[in-house]
């Protein structure tokens, strides 16, 4: 059900934006890398769009930072 609904997504404007949810979005979650969102027309519940937030650690050096912070 879910990939028959990711399948009919279209994006004439930006084919990317297309590539990534019928492609890459389910295996991305599987794998704990990024969480995507749908959105769907409160009408017929169409999907008319997506976000995704991607998962990933951040690194700082602490070295310029002083004891008080």
């Amino acid at each position: 059900m879910l990939l028959q609904v990711l399948s009919e997504f279209s994006c004439k404007v930006n084919q990317d934006v297309e590539r990534f949810i019928k492609k890459q979005s389910v295996e991305f979650a599987k794998k704990q890398q990024s969480v995507t969102y749908l959105v769907f027309s409160t009408e017929d519940a169409e999907l008319v769009g997506y976000f995704a937030l991607t998962i990933k650690p951040i690194t700082v050096n602490a070295k310029p930072f002083s004891n008080t912070i």
